[in-house]
């Protein structure tokens, strides 16, 4: 007879796999509360309950209600363009709200991390007090919010044992099941119609590079194809390192498979910096085992995942090379001139407003007001660089703090294999944080913010 931990592994594993069921986002909380209902049969404690919860929930972005937010109408008529952000009433904030309000013991913990987050937290909250205080800051502050709880409820569940092994079995599900499903989305060259895909809006059948060449980029169910890779890239590492730990061979087979088609998958984003993050997270797994001199251990158990990538390079070469190429002119043509003028956009604004910055999700209206011209008026999106965002819209102190925040949990390189894997996520993210707008219509920062608990609850475990 299967332990309780057991089943709860299988089912945590196999649960991404029953939004292939759902065809409409209302029935959402119902797979929600019957994913509840089981945790509660299985005997699991109330807060890890809504921790598990919450990590399953974590690449819905899509909600109950909810749905893009204008920020900047057609401001530039010739271009006949605006911007909005999404903002919705999700699932996973209920769960970090609930567990708000009735898990005291949240508030109760004490490190070094909490107080820089707390004075980051407050930081933001002088927005409040702000003459362009308005509806664009509340929901910027809600989302400031959910970071700070969010952290809060992952670091008290992350201290046991138990939550994070689960924590690793939820990461592989969502690994397997975007493999399989962005792999399909590939292959057959159109999105399969999941309510949380943007599809019928966001370029269905695909996305038109800056070298003009027609490419399908899969998207997964988040609205785009950058916003998937900056996702994947941090699955990926958790994956590669228990293909290494584990000792099962069904479980090596079942974390072989998830790997191959994760790589697949963030090759079908065509996204460079994900791939600038992959080389990375192999580079580093190659020096973290060379210090043992446990390379050829390494390569043994990741041979089928680079039979695999040589044999996607093979396939898919051209379109691999083609992009590659790019690289040489990304600042001068197309998007890449786009985001130089948005960074310069963004540095005129921290030179205006340094300590308060132009307020949440207020780039674009303060952009405009600018009188934006060239090829950012055409890209009329925020700077794509999250930390250049933070410092424009919040100030250089909050930006700084946040910074010190994350590097005071990061500038001790694990020696633990699955607590170096987690480690390594987070440097992905550090990568492609520099070249995406990683915030409001991005569950990447969650996850983010969620491995940093990990690893700070790791460095007393």
């Amino acid at each position: 007879m299967p332990s309780r931990q057991s089943i709860l592994s299988i089912l945590l594993f196999v649960f991404p796999f029953t939004f292939l069921l759902i065809a409409n986002n209302k029935l959402l909380l119902l797979v929600f509360i019957l994913a509840a209902f089981i945790l509660y049969r299985l005997k699991t404690k109330y807060a890890s309950g809504l921790f598990l919860l919450l990590l399953l929930s974590l690449p819905i972005e899509l909600g109950l209600r909810g749905g893009m937010v204008t920020a900047v109408e057609s401001a530039m008529t010739q271009f006949n363009l605006g911007y909005g952000y999404y903002f919705g009433l999700s699932v996973k904030f209920l769960l970090v709200l609930l567990a708000a309000l009735s898990v005291p013991e949240l508030y109760r913990q004490k490190s070094r991390s909490v107080l820089l987050l707390s004075v980051f937290l407050i930081l933001c909250l002088v927005q409040v007090v702000l003459p362009k205080f308005d509806s664009h800051i509340v929901f910027g502050l809600i989302r400031i919010c959910y970071f700070f709880l969010l952290f809060m409820l992952a670091r008290y569940s992350l201290q046991h044992v138990a939550n994070k092994k689960m924590m690793f079995v939820v990461a592989s599900g969502w690994l397997l099941f975007f493999g399989v499903l962005s792999s399909l989305q590939f292959l057959l060259r159109h999105n399969l119609g999941l309510y949380l895909e943007e599809g019928s809006t966001i370029a269905p059948f695909g996305y038109l590079t800056n070298e003009s060449s027609f490419l399908y980029r899969v998207s997964g169910t988040l609205g785009h194809p950058t916003f998937f890779a900056s996702w994947l890239s941090m699955l990926l590492p958790i994956g590669l390192g228990q293909l290494v730990v584990t000792k099962k061979r069904s479980v090596q087979i079942i974390s072989g498979t998830s790997a191959v088609l994760g790589l697949l998958a963030l090759f079908a984003t065509y996204s460079r910096s994900a791939w600038v993050a992959l080389a990375t997270t192999i580079g580093l797994f190659i020096w973290h085992f060379a210090r043992d001199k446990k390379v050829t251990l390494l390569l043994k158990k990741w041979k089928w995942i680079l039979l695999g990538g040589v044999g996607i390079i093979v396939l898919y070469g051209g379109y691999f090379f083609t992009r590659l190429q790019s690289f040489s002119y990304i600042f001068t043509l197309g998007s890449g001139r786009g985001r130089v003028e948005l960074a310069q956009e963004a540095f005129e604004m921290i030179r205006m407003f340094p300590i308060t910055g132009v307020g949440l999700n207020h780039f674009t209206q303060t952009m405009v007001a600018q009188n934006v011209s060239g090829a950012a008026a055409y890209f009329l999106y925020p700077v794509h660089n999250t930390w250049l965002l933070f410092a424009s819209e919040l100030g250089l102190p909050a930006m700084f703090l946040f910074a010190i925040f994350a590097l005071s949990i990061l500038w001790r390189v694990p020696k633990n294999i699955a607590h170096f894997s987690v480690w390594v996520a987070c440097i992905t993210f550090l990568i492609n944080s520099q070249f995406h707008t990683l915030f409001s219509q991005d569950p990447t920062l969650d996850l983010f913010v969620v491995f940093l608990a990990y690893l700070d609850t790791a460095k007393k475990s």
